[in-house]
């Protein structure tokens, strides 16, 4: 993030599961943690 001017930050906890998405961009939501694990998943999805 060096050099970075915008900075955000989004509720992964309640707002991530809430986005309509189609199912072909599920794996573009994937999430890497610290500890090396990739989340990825839809819990609602737009057809």
């Amino acid at each position: 993030m060096s050099g970075s001017e915008i900075y955000s930050a989004i509720d992964l906890t309640d707002g991530f599961y809430q986005i309509l998405m189609p199912l072909s961009d599920i794996p573009l939501t994937a999430i890497s943690t610290p500890s090396g694990m990739l989340w990825s998943g839809s819990l609602c999805h737009k057809d």
